[in-house]
């Protein structure tokens, strides 16, 4: 009722009874888009308040992702969009808001909780300070300092009512009203914890889990928490060199969840990246076979889809390392594997992380269907690898864990290194010494003492 009266395009309409509440109507991408960004401003105001110390300020993450991923699943359209070169800003394509909703709970089960946890923390906010308020008794609380930050805006307001030439401006004008709002500053910016795990991709990946991992992947988009989440990329191959030796070297003793990103392009196309994830609730382990107990698949772009369980199957993850021991006379594959069987896994990076094989979902039984990028066919194809980065969902205690862990083997590198010639007697009576004489110098006339 509103839009119509003011002229506006009536895109949603409301019809609540006693007993039902239907919505009806569309939404464009752009809305989409603005939907994603007041969710993402409560859910940092939440946990803004909720810290204990100061998380600092963060723009608006980049949700392309996830608006592409609601156009992808939710447009009716005849022909097939290049999602690689689309603006949002651009379409003008309808999305029903029937279908808006089931993607949603699809594929950002967690959405929903952003206004939750704003309402809640704002309640505790103000319930907290009321109570501040009256046990420091009566009016004397009540004109307590403000803060350094609203002193500044309650400041710039005084000046420009005052005709400060300077503050006068219709920027700085929608500048106290953007403080006013928020009072801190939401400008687009992006923080990024490596080439490819920045805040809006976390946020995305946070939004389909709970507890604990939705925590730890939350902290990329914390500024304030940059350095500590650094702490937790384990592996980036740019950084630590390529090969499934260098990822070993570098998670070895991490026995914890961990994210696996990996970005491709197939053959003579490097323009039309992707990037697809993989979460595995557990650490790697030197197995010939499929294992783990849970773990989901990701498309992260250009288009944001998340692949969980089906249940059916449990070949979470793959990972085999050379042999160095026994003889095997039909070796298995080196390499790291999700989902899938043997020798036809769902996604399969060989052991120089230099190709990986994406194979159609109808050969994987552990993780839902759905392609792991835009137009995925019915063929395995075979991509060239990028860039490959780990991050370690465990928090410090698991890095303080494989901490001790490499130090330990160190220790054990080091003694087993050095050699005590005590152990072996007197050298120059010892046969070596004598067979290494005779080599050196075998002409060498040597007279027995007797």
């Amino acid at each position: 009722m509103i839009s119509v009266k003011a002229g506006l395009p009536e895109k949603l309409q409301v019809v609540s009874d006693e007993d039902v509440c239907k919505i009806s109507g569309f939404l464009l991408p752009v809305d989409v888009q603005m939907l994603l960004s007041m969710c993402w401003i409560m859910w940092w105001d939440s946990n803004k308040l909720k810290a204990s110390s100061s998380l600092g300020d963060s723009g608006l993450p980049d949700v392309t992702h996830l608006v592409l991923s609601a156009i992808d699943s939710c447009a009716e359209v005849d022909k097939k969009m290049d999602l690689w070169e689309t603006s949002i800003l651009d379409m003008d394509i309808q999305l029903p808001v029937a279908k808006i909703i089931m993607w949603a709970l699809k594929t950002v089960p967690n959405l929903s909780d952003c206004f939750g946890k704003f309402v809640h923390a704002r309640l505790f906010y103000v319930a907290a300070h009321e109570t501040l308020l009256l046990s420091r008794g009566g009016r004397e609380a009540v004109f307590e300092r403000p803060s350094a930050q609203v002193q500044q805006i309650q400041a710039q307001r005084r000046r420009y009512k005052e005709g400060d030439s300077e503050e006068n401006t219709t920027s700085n004008k929608e500048k106290l009203d953007q403080a006013d709002l928020f009072l801190f500053d939401i400008s687009a910016k992006e923080m990024s914890v490596g080439h490819l795990f920045n805040s809006g991709r976390a946020w995305a990946i946070s939004l389909t889990l709970r507890g604990t991992l939705s925590d730890e992947i939350s902290k990329v988009c914390f500024p304030i928490a940059a350095e500590e989440v650094d702490d937790y990329l384990l592996y980036r191959s740019s950084l630590h060199g390529k090969g499934l030796n260098r990822l070993w070297s570098n998670i070895e003793g991490y026995n914890a969840p961990l994210l696996i990103l990996i970005s491709a392009h197939e053959a003579n196309n490097d323009a039309r990246r992707w990037i697809i994830g993989a979460i595995i609730h557990q650490g790697l382990e030197n197995h010939d076979t499929f294992y783990g107990t849970s773990g989901s698949l990701y498309s992260i772009g250009p288009v944001f889809h998340v692949f969980t369980p089906s249940g059916k199957e449990k070949n979470f993850v793959y990972s085999h390392l050379h042999g160095t021991v026994k003889y095997e006379a039909y070796p298995k594959p080196v390499g790291l594997a999700f989902g899938g069987s043997s020798d036809n896994e769902r996604i399969f990076v060989d052991e120089d992380f230099a190709k990986v094989i994406v194979r159609h979902h109808a050969c994987d039984k552990t993780y839902h269907h759905g392609p792991l990028y835009p137009d995925q066919g019915f063929l395995p194809v075979e991509a060239s690898i990028m860039d490959v980065e780990v991050l370690g969902l465990g928090g410090k205690r698991a890095g303080d864990i494989q901490s001790s862990y490499k130090k330990r083997e160190e220790l054990f590198t080091e003694q087993r290194r050095k050699v005590d010639l005590k152990t072996f007697g007197n050298w120059e009576d010892s046969p070596e010494k004598m067979m290494m004489d005779m080599v050196s110098d075998p002409n060498r006339v040597c007279r027995e003492d007797r």
